[in-house]
């Protein structure tokens, strides 16, 4: 919904304003480098990606490039994921300017469908 360039507007919501994630929450420690910040422009500019899950900490053992492997449960494994300090999953503000707790333990293609503002998904946030 907001992109760099984006000229998203209400109608181009197509799945509906109760259905689309706007903004969602991540965590500062991520295994692979910084998360985004804020109003900042730093070296990964992606916003919050639902579509892998949430609060997922693990480290695949073909990433070469981090050293601690270990699992730790309040670092995500990469900038632009969602996650929390929460125990089981994180706030997320809809497009409606609603808010919602959306569990790490909400399906992948759910996650996938409320991350999109035009899919065609016929799905609402659990």
């Amino acid at each position: 919904m907001f992109g760099d360039n984006s000229d998203s507007k209400f109608p181009s919501l197509i799945d509906g304003t109760s259905n689309t994630v706007a903004m969602a929450e991540t965590l500062r420690t991520v295994a692979d480098g910084h998360c985004p910040t804020w109003a900042y422009r730093g070296w990964a500019m992606t916003g919050i990606n639902l579509s892998y899950g949430i609060n997922v900490t693990s480290i695949p053992d073909s990433w070469t490039w981090v050293s601690d492997k270990s699992n730790y449960r309040f670092r995500l494994r990469t900038c632009g994921k969602g996650g929390s300090l929460h125990p089981g999953g994180l706030n997320a503000c809809l497009a409606d300017g609603s808010v919602r707790f959306i569990s790490e333990t909400t399906s992948v293609p759910i996650l996938r469908a409320i991350s999109t503002i035009a899919g065609s998904e016929t799905v609402a946030v659990p």
